[in-house]
């Protein structure tokens, strides 16, 4: 029975770390709304576990044990909500530099450039 709780962690953590990667927010628009991108917003856990691919993994107090063993996010309740956030705010990678920059800054080297 323990080896299927773990295996049940590890896969379940392996999706929720890779939804918050910073590989998969590059390209999820959607998920990065949610976040408010760089502001780093907690989001309802509903709102994850109502993802095709976490719609599978039962009973939801279970989810939220397992969640509490990710790399990337936290998950807390307040008021009777459970929440979900990354534990460090994703970082837009400067197209040049290489260094992390906010979005403002991305899209005024954008700007800049086109009129260059």
């Amino acid at each position: 029975m323990l080896d299927i709780i773990s295996t049940f962690t590890r896969l379940l953590t392996f999706q929720v770390d890779h939804y918050f990667s910073d590989e998969n927010l590059k390209d999820d628009r959607v998920l990065m709304k949610k976040l408010r991108g760089h502001e780093n917003h907690a989001i309802p856990f509903d709102v994850i576990h109502g993802f095709k691919r976490m719609r599978v993994y039962q009973p939801e107090i279970a989810v939220i044990e397992a969640v509490k063993h990710c790399k990337l996010v936290n998950i807390y309740e307040n008021e009777g909500t459970w929440f979900i956030k990354r534990k460090e705010p994703y970082m837009i990678v400067g197209p040049t530099t290489g260094a992390s920059v906010t979005k403002k800054k991305v899209k005024l080297v954008r700007i800049v450039g086109r009129f260059c």
